[in-house]
């Protein structure tokens, strides 16, 4: 009250969500009856006219409730157009009291005269209960007031427990280092060092862990890293730490094999899972998961609580007044859902379904959420999908390419293709979806069929146009037996689409490979990448590839494109009339004529070559 009083503004920050909107009505009730609300009051702003139209289209009911009362709150529940509005709006001055958590702090500069930290308490969920603040947010909070470009002094007051008050008296009294966190993630660091080859052995990981900030902090502050003053003094360089923490890291990579590590020879060699894991940011812990959760057959439901398992999602933590709205979301979803809403896995899943079919989402907490699902699922599944490809599993390549595609997108696999484009009106794409009509049937008629089918004359030359756009590759295969084991097939591709600067860029991806339709494996697979001057050229592929017998009816050629839902070439490759080669070559019989002596080579030194006297007729 007495900065308001001295026209300055103020910051409160607090350490949940909720607890933004508790502070504000709270302070707003003690205003009403100190009679102090005219401290609060903004319709005299020069600029209070302008914002009020923004905030009344704002959706958030809390944020349009406070601002006529002359407050604020701000978290990361709230969208990030309202984030941004409402920092602006207290930098205008038209807020006179904020109420935020702690991501306000780090890199918003804000004029704030007077700044208070309400308790010093918060849950941490990797721990399973709650933990002192750290100095260094405390450092970082109080920083937020009198900041130079605004205000010559500042007022700081940090409200905690009295059996914390000397802790903290002690701490913001001294200079508070920053430690690492290295030792936490050391195993993801260490594995994206050996896909790069900068390790190759447990030696060279432990001088590469020397250059790190870890290693500076370990050697100044020892104890903090669980290292005893007495291995200090006998370990100057930390060598036998650093060889623990190299060990430690390579065990739990050679664990979920990501990593080959010889324990005789100290040798760390990469495997296909540490390359993907490494390309796609996944964490070791999420590969772990995938490792037990991921298998070559998986109904729909399962294939999506493989990736919502991840430990990229661990974070969102479902909050009480979330399950209800979780839980009218639950009965929208297409696929079978097995999982709890109780749990991480459960509400990743039904957000996931719910952004893919494009639901409404009114909480704030849930459509922030949601984002960050759909910023993460898509990289997630992109490794799901290269597991599968490399583990030869055809059925969940499939799945997880179509599901990347889908997130990508955002749209569902079973909705028309056409929906890929932002030229069409919403209205005209559901009914090409009612009459339940394929591009390739598109393709094959013309503008007259098109707009009767779709009763709109007027834009059926459109849709076919945007129906030529539609990658489309035409294939050809011939095989070739080389032995009964193997085979040699050779593919010939041309593409067979009109190209487009503004859907397809200069180059369009595709991946192909040849599959066993009984087994459901894949032998070979490879991607191909067609560029805009030469995608019409014909491209021509060779792969060996094993058979066995007997022989199965037939292998399939499938060719599908890495962005676009719809594009997709499959070419049955049929053994019925495949001869093969004999088990056993025949041998050459013995022609009737007189066997030859050397003597007929008339040549002395040809002849000392041979140990026998006459050559075989």
């Amino acid at each position: 009250i007495k900065a308001l009083d001295n026209n300055k503004q103020v910051m409160i920050f607090v350490h949940s969500r909720k607890e933004t909107s508790k502070t504000a009505e709270a302070i707003l009730e003690l205003a009403q009856k100190s009679f102090t609300t005219s401290l609060f009051e903004n319709i005299h702003n020069d600029k209070f006219t302008i914002w009020k139209k923004e905030v009344d289209k704002s959706r958030n009911r809390e944020l349009q409730q406070y601002f006529y009362q002359g407050v604020g709150i701000h978290h990361a529940g709230m969208l990030r157009s309202d984030r941004t509005m409402t920092e602006r709006m207290f930098e205008c001055g038209l807020l006179r009291v904020l109420c935020c958590t702690a991501t306000l702090a780090w890199g918003v500069n804000l004029p704030a005269h007077t700044v208070i930290i309400k308790g010093t308490e918060l849950y941490d969920p990797e721990r399973g209960g709650f933990v002192d603040l750290s100095i260094l947010d405390v450092f970082q909070i109080f920083g937020r007031a009198g900041r130079p470009q605004y205000d010559n002094t500042g007022h700081a007051i940090l409200i905690t427990p009295h059996k914390t008050l000397g802790k903290y008296l002690s701490l913001l009294g001294q200079q508070s280092p920053i430690e690492s966190g290295l030792i936490k993630a050391l195993p993801d660091h260490m594995n994206a060092e050996i896909v790069n080859g900068t390790i190759n052995n447990v030696k060279e990981a432990v001088q590469w862990l020397s250059y790190t900030f870890l290693f500076i902090r370990m050697c100044k502050n020892p104890t903090a890293y669980g290292i005893t003053l007495e291995e200090r003094m006998n370990d100057a360089r930390l060598e036998f730490k650093r060889l623990q923490l190299v060990r430690d890291a390579a065990e739990k990579l050679d664990q979920c094999r990501m990593i080959r590590y010889d324990q005789r020879s100290g040798n760390l060699a990469v495997t296909d899972l540490g390359r993907i894991a490494s390309h796609y940011y996944i964490k070791y812990s999420t590969i772990d998961s995938f490792n037990t959760l991921l298998q070559p057959h998986l109904n729909e439901g399962d294939a999506l609580k493989v990736l919502c398992s991840s430990a990229e999602f661990d974070q969102l933590k479902v909050r009480p007044e979330e399950i209800t709205e979780i839980e009218t979301l639950k009965l929208d979803t297409n696929i079978s859902f097995n999982g709890s809403i109780d749990e991480t896995a459960g509400k990743v899943e039904v957000l996931l379904q719910s952004y893919l079919n494009n639901r409404r989402i009114n909480s704030f907490t849930l459509q922030s959420d949601t984002n960050y699902i759909a910023q993460n699922a898509g990289r997630v599944t992109r490794a799901l999908f290269e597991i599968s490809i490399r583990r030869g599993w055809s059925t969940m390549a499939t799945y997880y390419l179509n599901l990347c595609k889908s997130i990508d997108r955002r749209m569902e696999l079973n909705q028309t293709p056409f929906r890929q484009f932002d030229d069409i009106a919403i209205d005209i794409i559901k009914k090409i979806e009612e009459v339940d009509v394929s591009v390739d049937q598109i393709l094959e008629m013309n503008t007259k069929e098109i707009g009767e089918l779709i009763r709109n004359q007027k834009n059926s030359s459109k849709i076919l146009s945007l129906a030529k756009k539609i990658p489309k590759i035409l294939i050809d295969a011939k095989i070739q037996p080389l032995t009964r084991g193997i085979l040699r097939i050779t593919i010939s591709i041309v593409a067979s689409f009109e190209w487009s600067d503004k859907y397809h860029g200069s180059s369009e991806q595709f991946w192909i490979w040849i599959e066993d339709g009984e087994n459901e494996y894949i032998y070979h697979s490879d991607n191909i990448i067609l560029h805009k001057k030469t995608y019409l050229e014909e491209q021509n592929l060779e792969f060996i590839i094993p058979i066995r017998e007997p022989l199965p009816p037939q292998y399939y050629i499938r060719v599908v494109s890495d962005r676009w839902i719809g594009s997709l070439s499959v070419l049955p490759v049929s053994f019925q009339h495949l001869l093969l080669p004999d088990r056993m070559p025949p041998h050459t019989n013995l022609l009737d004529i007189h066997p030859i002596p050397l003597h007929a080579l008339q040549n002395q030194k040809f002849e000392s070559i041979y140990k026998f006297s006459h050559f075989n007729p």
